[in-house]
């Protein structure tokens, strides 16, 4: 009987994690096949397919960093008070030194992600408790640092609003971020963490180290998204990077990344995921719906996906 009982289980396991890799594919193709009957071909123009682009460079990016910090368990919902702070200050460093500016926008991310790392690994604060925590003080920074409502970027920097530069650089961390994800130990450690942190401890594993890292990428990459915000926008205001956590975060669970982590976590559902929400996003505004029935739409979809990727039985994993 309870060998039986054991079968049924993987089983159902395995399902699980069938419905995990191939649900999001199919939901990608009928995702675009219904949006661009609905837009009656406006979704796959060349002129819109540079729109889609332009939009899923962002949540690439995010989500690429943010993956490792998923297959640990854990959640990051500072990256948009991340981005607002980190366009502002880029801006007033472009100012000062246009050269700079990045690197401003990367190394503050950094160091946002390195306090949430050692709030939440050192003095053992959840992970969401902690970003939702900072996101508050980023905001308020962002907001004291942007007292004559915008930080404007200078015309001589216009030339990175480029969809060909935009491009190279999402393939490029893919490519870095799959491999150390797929081919590294560190990919290996963040899934063992998400399936049990005290085993990976016990196992030799720097957890602490590997939360703290993983932090401080996933900041970096939204300091490198807020950048671009700038460039985009060709400035930032106290509402730049709004949402962006949500929108990051909804797009892992499109893609199939499971919100406890452990062995199903997969790099791909940062690729197929940040196609989804693009499409996704673009598609109901070709559609012509208004934003907060898009919002309301946004919810549903959501809270499918949670239930979907939600592992009830790793439970006190989700930190």
């Amino acid at each position: 009987m309870k060998e039986r009982l054991l079968t049924l289980k993987e089983n159902s396991d395995d399902r699980k994690q069938m419905l995990l890799t191939s649900v999001p594919v199919i939901v990608l193709v009928l995702m675009i096949v219904f949006f661009e009957i609905v837009s009656e071909g406006r979704l796959l123009s060349l002129k819109n397919i540079d729109a889609l682009l332009n939009s899923m460079f962002s949540i690439a990016l995010g989500a690429s960093g943010v993956a490792f910090l998923m297959a640990q368990g854990s959640l990051d919902f500072s990256m948009g008070g991340i981005v607002g702070l980190t366009a502002a200050l880029s801006g007033f460093a472009a100012g000062a030194a246009p050269v700079l500016s990045v690197a401003v926008g990367i190394v503050t991310g950094g160091l946002c992600g390195l306090l949430n790392g050692v709030i939440h690994a050192k003095f053992k604060v959840s992970a969401i408790i902690t970003t939702l925590s900072t996101a508050f003080i980023f905001r308020g920074i962002q907001g004291t640092l942007i007292t004559q409502g915008a930080v404007s970027l200078p015309g001589s920097m216009m030339f990175l609003e480029n969809t060909t530069i935009k491009v190279t650089l999402m393939l490029a961390v893919f490519a870095v971020c799959g491999i150390f994800y797929t081919k590294t130990k560190v990919g290996k450690f963040c899934k063992a963490i998400g399936a049990g942190e005290e085993a990976s401890h016990q196992s030799g594993i720097k957890v602490s180290k590997y939360k703290i890292g993983c932090f401080v990428l996933s900041g970096a990459m939204a300091g490198l998204v807020g950048f671009f915000y700038l460039v985009r926008a060709a400035s930032a205001s106290a509402n730049t990077g709004s949402g962006f956590e949500f929108d990051v975060l909804l797009a892992m669970l499109l893609g199939g990344m499971p919100i406890s982590g452990g062995s199903g976590a997969r790099f791909r559902s940062v690729i197929i995921g940040s196609l989804i929400m693009t499409i996704l996003s673009n598609g109901m505004i070709l559609w012509g719906l208004d934003s907060v029935l898009q919002q309301f739409i946004r919810g549903i979809i959501f809270l499918v996906s949670v239930s979907i990727s939600f592992d009830r039985r790793n439970i006190t994993t989700i930190v």
